[in-house]
């Protein structure tokens, strides 16, 4: 499974909002060859995923970091709950929740600049958003444009229910980021990555 090249590949063909005809016929590629690069079904070629990224005016670049973007992380919870994997969206979440804390702050924008692909699940959403913007506000950064669209707030007060284990939410002593994506985090949740 080429993860990588599934996320790179969705999250263009997002940004462009086009199908995936239009995307590959702007690409130079076949559908079929869109298609199983999204669903991390075929590894392509290099140069094939360079068309992908121009078409969406995006670049191929390496950060040094072994943590997840917010990108990847949209793709994991989206597969996540597609297989009804509560637990492992909740991992992925947290995963990048304990990278972003890892990280100087000049990595944590590098791993959160590419607009994430949405997960399916508007409240997930919102809480990737306010996880981006409460980790890049903890080193000064502005967060990127992506988190402020509508899409990344949930309709009213959510908790995205993030185990049998977990605290209990309660607003009054929720996190401003999460607070303004309509998110009630436990601030413990984040503590204890």
């Amino acid at each position: 499974m080429d993860t990588a090249t599934a996320v790179l590949s969705s999250s263009a063909r997002a940004i462009t909002r086009l199908g995936q005809v239009a995307f590959a016929r702007a690409a130079g590629a076949r559908q079929a060859t869109v298609s199983e690069a999204e669903s991390s079904k075929t590894d392509v070629r290099t140069s094939t995923l360079e068309s992908f990224l121009a078409v969406a005016g995006l670049k191929l670049t390496a950060i040094p970091t072994a943590h997840p973007t917010a990108a990847e992380t949209a793709w994991l919870i989206r597969r996540s709950l597609e297989a009804a994997s509560h637990d492992a969206a909740l991992r992925n979440f947290l995963d990048l929740a304990q990278g972003l804390a890892a990280e100087d702050a000049v990595t944590r924008a590098a791993l959160c600049v590419l607009p994430p692909m949405l997960t399916g699940s508007r409240d997930w959403d919102a809480a990737l958003a306010a996880l981006v913007e409460y980790r890049l506000d903890e080193v000064g950064i502005a967060a990127p444009g992506w988190t402020g669209q509508p899409e990344r707030t949930a309709d009213g007060l959510a908790s995205p229910q993030l185990g049998v284990y977990d605290l209990p939410a309660r607003v009054e002593s929720g996190l401003e980021a999460f607070l303004r994506h309509n998110v009630v985090l436990e601030p413990a949740t984040l503590a204890s990555v």
